[in-house]
């Protein structure tokens, strides 16, 4: 039963059932541990990360003696709600409720009752009142970053849907108590500027320019954009200005917008040489042209042409370009010395808005130059990926379904397949269907609904009927439409593994790797692909490069790793990874049940092992299950090992945890 309630948007502040404030007698490194144990409640915690990132400066002996006194004088407040093992720790969502689950869960949700439930939980920044700036963490920062991106969101989504129901006093309020939190969100200003003139009320949209314009000269030294500029000089004008009808389209900065049928078309400017070494200019020249070609594997972004874009950023009227090629978005970075050591600064930046989306840092040494470019240019090419992907999904979140592209419905698709709960992958599949309806000749959507289908077949076991066979044909499809695409081959080649064909399936998962090697998805599918191969360790390499190149992986990639570390003898680590996404699919509770009986782990894998049987009965039916063999001959068709060595490891760790 919840005996707490934890509040760390805007400050921390622990409360009991009963509403009582608990006193937190904890130091700021002890905030900083609670809070890690909350982002997301439930996760189990490495204690080696933990004391990594909590205690840099400390060798391991004095790191885990902190990290257990901090844990002891949480337990003295929480009790049970704090749990842990020899290898992990965790806060338990039975007894504790944060936040910040509430506020990500509900601005999931996406409705107006769940979005204004968000922003009213969205009181200020992650322990903004907690005085921790001297405390060197690597975890604090982007984490508030993160949480500070979803609240931009939920307010401009909240926001645009008042505008879209005509809510003219809700919607203004709503941009009012955001701006209060983030005063220099220009598309904010920009909206309510648009949304007051449209009423008349010049008097305060004079007030709301200059309030910025004062604000952004004192604490910034720039001054607001072309774009608001031009709407306050309006005000200039001579005569009244009359109230208009109410526009929606028009207060949103969408008069004219158009669906977008075809991917995003991303700019890389070449890198600035901020060093006095004109060696390094050949760096930057190089960096940014590995970015191109990395980026331009992905075939779901169009790539402008070196020579057109870096002819582009040297135009005085910058913007102007961009929107003469159509560019959405824009990778700039500079290279300089620091020390002995090399540091390439990297932004990514939305052309539409001006907004920096992503940006980061990267350090090398001067003697591994080439090592330090590859990895650098990997890193950055997953990083934009995924960030253009996000920016254009909340671009069109809260637009109807029967208004997007087949890219759009595509996009939709990809955010609920990475959620990662058996709703969001049903969800996932009609969205991908409804891509190829609209589109019969997107490859990319294609290969994302047979890895729909296979999804079906897999989680049928032994019963895939008709499943594998529409996975198949859409994954030849995909390759018959784009060869270059990645996914299809993948798919393709997870298919044959399925079906036993593993040669040409290793032949289709290498062409994948080959056709996108800096794709964290390719890579976590190739990783476990390899392990059913027999190349369990190879296997892991790969899905552990997945997780390097996207930081913040989704749950499918907990699974992936934790099903290869199983087949690699790694229980303790498997039992970590698929705790994190036990219940996506019905076959990842049985992995979970084998990897926590080969860990010692008694009790929790016989746990395990009855809610599999459970899920597995429900399916089928126990006289259908009766009549197969039980769940070991269910849960044996989609594991697709190639040894039979291989197969009955997985199978005698089935039996230890109680599946017969």
């Amino acid at each position: 039963m919840t005996a707490f309630d934890l509040q760390l948007l805007g400050g921390c502040r622990l409360t009991s059932l009963r509403d009582r404030p608990c006193a937190l007698a904890v130091g700021r490194r002890g905030i900083l541990l609670l809070a890690q144990l909350a982002c997301p409640i439930g996760n189990h915690h490495s204690r080696s990360a933990l004391q990594a990132n909590l205690w840099p400066r400390s060798d391991q002996h004095h790191a885990q003696d902190s990290l257990r006194f901090e844990l002891h004088r949480l337990r003295k407040v929480l009790g049970d709600a704090i749990g842990g093992d020899r290898r992990s720790v965790w806060l338990d969502p039975a007894i504790v409720t944060v936040d910040i689950g509430r506020f990500e869960q509900l601005v999931s949700e996406g409705t107006v009752s769940a979005l204004s439930q968000a922003c009213a939980l969205y009181r200020g920044d992650l322990l903004a009142d907690c005085e921790l700036e001297d405390v060197q963490n690597d975890w604090l920062y982007p984490e508030r970053e993160r949480l500070r991106q979803l609240a931009r969101s939920a307010f401009w989504a909240l926001f645009s849907l008042y505008v879209w129901r005509g809510q003219a006093s809700a919607a203004e309020q709503c941009a009012v108590t955001y701006l209060a939190l983030d005063p220099y969100d220009e598309r904010l200003h920009g909206a309510l500027m648009r949304l007051r003139l449209g009423q008349g009320r010049r008097a305060a949209v004079a007030q709301q320019f200059a309030n910025l314009s004062e604000r952004l000269a004192h604490d910034l030294a720039v001054q607001p954009s072309s774009e608001l500029t031009s709407l306050a000089s309006r005000l200039n004008h001579a005569g009244r200005t009359r109230r208009r009808p109410f526009d929606a389209p028009s207060i949103l900065g969408r008069g004219g917008e158009d669906v977008v049928d075809a991917p995003p078309l991303v700019a890389v400017s070449l890198f600035q040489n901020l060093s006095e070494q004109a060696s390094l200019s050949v760096l930057s020249a190089a960096l940014a042209e590995d970015i191109i070609i990395d980026l331009a594997r992905f075939r779901t972004l169009a790539v402008l042409g070196r020579a057109t874009a870096w002819a582009m950023t040297r135009e005085p009227d910058l913007a102007d370009w961009r929107r003469r090629f159509g560019v959405r978005y824009l990778v700039e970075g500079t290279v300089r010395e620091a020390g002995n050591a090399i540091e390439v600064s990297v932004c990514l930046l939305s052309s539409g808005s001006e907004r920096c989306l992503w940006a980061d840092r990267f350090r090398g040494d001067l003697e591994g130059l080439p090592e330090f470019q590859e990895n650098a240019s990997r890193s950055i090419v997953a990083a934009v990926q995924v960030q253009v992907e996000a920016a254009e999904l909340a671009r069109i979140r809260h637009h109807p379904i029967e208004c997007l592209s087949a890219y759009e419905l595509y996009l939709r698709g990809r955010a609920e397949q990475r959620r990662g709960n058996p709703g969001s992958v049903e969800s996932a599949f009609q969205l991908f269907s409804q891509a190829v309806q609209r589109d019969p000749g997107f490859g990319a959507a294609h290969a994302a609904l047979a890895l729909g289908w296979f999804g079906v077949g897999a989680c049928s076991g032994s019963e895939a009927g008709n499943a594998m066979e529409y996975a198949l044909r859409h994954a030849r499809e995909a390759i018959t439409l784009d060869p270059l695409q990645a996914s299809g081959h993948l798919m393709h080649g997870m298919l044959l593994q399925t079906l036993r064909d593993f040669d040409t399936a290793d032949h289709c998962i290498e062409r994948a790797l080959m056709l996108s090697p800096g794709d964290p998805e390719t890579l976590a599918f190739s990783g476990l692909e390899k392990a059913y191969h027999g190349e369990a360790e190879a296997g892991a390499a790969l899905v552990e490069r997945a997780m390097t190149l996207e930081p913040g992986y989704p749950p499918l990639f907990a699974e992936l790793m934790g099903k290869t570390a199983y087949i690699a003898g790694r229980y303790d680590s498997a039992v970590f990874w698929l705790r994190q996404s036990q219940n996506r699919v019905p076959t990842n509770r049985a992995w979970l049940a084998a990897a926590a009986a080969r860990a010692g782990l008694r009790v929790e894998a016989a746990a395990h092992a009855r809610a599999a049987t459970a899920t597995i009965e429900r399916r089928l039916g126990p006289a259908r299950l009766q009549e197969i063999g039980g769940p070991i001959a269910w849960l044996r068709g989609p594991a697709r090992f190639r040894q039979s060595t291989d197969l009955a490891h997985y199978e005698e760790g089935l039996r230890e945890a109680g599946l017969a």
